[in-house]
């Protein structure tokens, strides 16, 4: 939750909606990494926090899913892109 309000999202019904989650969670979390919801100038004004970069064993681990969504499946099978996708390949 928080990366996402530091990225812009300061909805909190979008964000409880995207994440299939309450409003009363999204305030709690937010509050939980020095976020006030309410106070929105403020959230703008204070330092975003510092991420660790992935490490290429992440990417690794993250790649190989949509690999498995995207990349065309061995014959007969057809392949997984096409002009309409399903979720997992948009997401992907």
């Amino acid at each position: 939750m928080a990366a996402a309000w530091w990225s812009g999202t300061r909805n909190v019904a979008e964000l409880a909606r995207t994440a299939d989650i309450t409003g009363d969670t999204v305030y709690d979390d937010l509050r939980s990494r020095g976020i006030e919801p309410k106070d929105r100038t403020a959230a703008t004004e204070r330092p975003r926090p510092r991420y660790e970069p992935l490490q290429a064993e992440a990417v690794h681990e993250l790649s190989e899913p949509a690999a498995q969504a995207l990349l065309p499946a061995p014959a007969p099978a057809p392949a997984q892109l096409a002009e309409e996708t399903v979720p997992l390949s948009r997401a992907a």
